[in-house]
This record gives structure tokens, sequence and C-alpha cells, in this order.
């Protein structure tokens, strides 16, 4: 059918969209791939036809074709978590570990329900784990996934374990203030995330954080309560400043 239509109308993208589709599912990735680049042609920024492009790449094992299709589908949709998933799922494939994570937690952050991704990371987390019970890597990336995700209690002991290994490291820390905001422990919260502005003065996301869960518990009219971290430790008067102005009007 879309060919007859293309015999009628050989500049119909969306007829050479379909059609590519057509041609990957029946597993004729070539010709989909022929006809997508056609379609690529006329609309260079159809994300739509990068992804299906991209799809077909992975399916016939070109993995440098398939990432740069996948990456011009969110150079026009940053927001498009499919296309960070696939972009993990094949750096996973590589052994990219680092690149793998950006992707997949990436797409957690913009779709936190996408149970795909979260489960990608586990598995290939606890890969990592196995192989390497020394590096601490692993432990923060599946942390971060899980409060990513809103499993905010199963990310608790990975975080905290990751800072006992080290007590300055900064993502775990902020993390554990996320989840533990989201536990409702805001208290808890709260000494996280002083503790890491007192450090990080110019921290933007622990100051929106930490403004936030005061917000939470209505605490915009003690500002005082803010300057402390840990009670040994002082929040300068500049991330002081940064957290008021930061709190809702």
């Amino acid at each position: 059918v879309f060919n007859d239509i293309l015999a009628i109308e050989p500049e119909n993208v969306k007829a050479m969209l379909y059609l590519g589709e057509c041609y990957s599912t029946t597993e004729q990735y070539k010709l989909a791939v022929d006809i997508l680049w056609k379609a690529l042609e006329l609309e260079p920024d159809e994300a739509d036809l990068y992804f299906i492009l991209g799809t077909n790449y992975t399916k016939m094992g070109s993995y440098d074709e398939a990432i740069t299709a996948f990456n011009n589908v969110v150079r026009i949709e940053p927001d498009n978590y499919r296309a960070h998933y696939n972009l993990g799922v094949i750096f996973a494939v590589r052994g990219w570990s680092e690149e793998a994570m950006l992707s997949l937690k990436r797409a957690l952050s913009i779709q936190p329900d996408y149970t795909a991704a979260l489960e990608k990371l586990m598995e290939f987390n606890t890969n990592l784990m196995a192989s390497y019970p020394e590096d601490i890597t692993p432990y923060l990336d599946l942390g971060e996934g899980l409060r990513l995700a809103g499993n905010y209690s199963e990310a608790i002991p990975y975080l905290e374990y990751v800072l006992e290994a080290d007590p300055d490291n900064s993502a775990a820390r902020y993390s554990l203030g996320i989840a533990y905001a989201g536990l409702s422990q805001y208290e808890r919260a709260t000494e996280y995330l002083t503790d890491l502005l007192s450090d990080n003065v110019g921290d933007y996301e622990a100051t929106l954080a930490l403004a936030e869960t005061y917000a939470q518990v209505g605490r915009q009219g003690h500002p005082t309560l803010l300057l402390w971290g840990r009670h040994d430790r002082m929040i300068p008067f500049e991330t002081h400043r940064r957290v008021l102005d930061a709190l809702p009007g």
C-alpha cells in the first residue's frame, strides 16, 4: 500500500516512515534504512525518522550508526526518554559504563516510572558490583537510579554505602537528601543537604532541594534554621541567601 502511495506521491514522508516500519517488522532492515534515509533528505529534523532508523541499525548490529541516529533524536527532542534508554542499552552492550549510566539515568529523570530503564540500570550495575567489588561507582549509579525512579527506601542503603566509603561524595549526599525528603524524613534530608552546601556554596541543585525541603515542612518563617548543617558546620552566608531566595514567596 505504501509503495503504491509513493508511486503517486514520491515525496510523501509519512508513507516512507510507515514503509520503513513495515520493513523493520518483517526484518528487512536494509530496505528500512534506505527508505528512511530518503525520507530524511526531505525532512532532516524529523525525530521519528531518526528513532526508527536507530532501531533498525541496532537490530543490524550497526551500533555506531545507531548511536548517531539516537543522538539526533535527543538533539531534536531532548526529553525523548526512549531514545536515551536505547542509547543506554547500546552503551551497556559496548561496555561503556559511564555513558550507559548517564543515558539510563537521564531516561529515568524524564520518566521515573520507565521500568525498562530501571531494570537495565539494575542489571548492569549488579554485574559490575560482582566483577569489581571494591568499586563504589556501581553502588552510586544504582542508588541514583533508584532515587530517580522514586524507590527511595531501596536507594538509601546503596547511597549510604558510598558515603561510608567516601564521606565527601557530593553526589551521594545530594541523592540521600532527596531520598529522605521523598520519604518525608525532612530532618535527615536537611542534614545531608546542609552538609553538602557547607562544602559546595554554589551548588544550585542542592540549594533548591534544601529550599523545597524547608517549604515542605513550613519552615519559611524560621530562616535561622538554615544556617546549620551538622551542628559543627555553618553554611556560608551566600548559600544561606540563595536558599532563602529559592523559597516560595
